[in-house]
């Protein structure tokens, strides 16, 4: 009989623990969703310090009725510039898994871009600017509207 419950309570544990990955996940497939997570998190201050870079330290300033809304300098050339010229975070500028870093390209006087490549696709109920599909994508921005949010 005490076999019998020691079966049982067996099984009981095996079939919790598969429950439990078909539910969370494997270890490794959080572990990447949260490689994920940082790309994104490192892109997200890269933006934030490039804002505070060509506003001089006040990217969030609200603008004042009928002025000409511009930035006080122009987007930085490089990511290397971006991480020296940081006000607020030591940022990385690299992927933390391949170590290669991240893509900034300057598109026009206000818009750029940063590019990253990501394991797993986002579809956020919030933030949505924030999704991506698997692969390489990049974020366009445009920093006169950014100062505006």
């Amino acid at each position: 009989m005490q076999k019998f419950f020691a079966t049982i309570a067996t099984l009981i544990v095996i079939g919790a623990i598969i429950g439990g990955f078909f539910l969370a996940g494997s270890p490794q497939s959080e572990r990447v969703r949260r490689i994920d997570e940082r790309r994104m998190e490192d892109l997200r201050s890269i933006s934030n310090e490039i804002l505070t870079i060509v506003y001089e330290g006040r990217p969030f300033e609200p603008a004042f009725p009928n002025t000409t809304l511009e930035l006080k300098k122009p987007l930085p050339e490089s990511l290397l510039e971006v991480q020296k010229n940081a006000f607020y975070v030591r940022l990385d500028v690299v992927d933390p898994v391949t170590k290669k870093q991240y893509e900034y390209r300057v598109i026009n006087k206000t818009g750029y871009e940063l590019c990253a490549v990501f394991d797993t696709a986002r579809r956020g109920e919030y933030d949505i600017f924030w999704d991506h599909p698997a692969g390489r994508h990049c974020f366009t921005f445009d920093a006169l509207k950014q100062n505006m949010r």
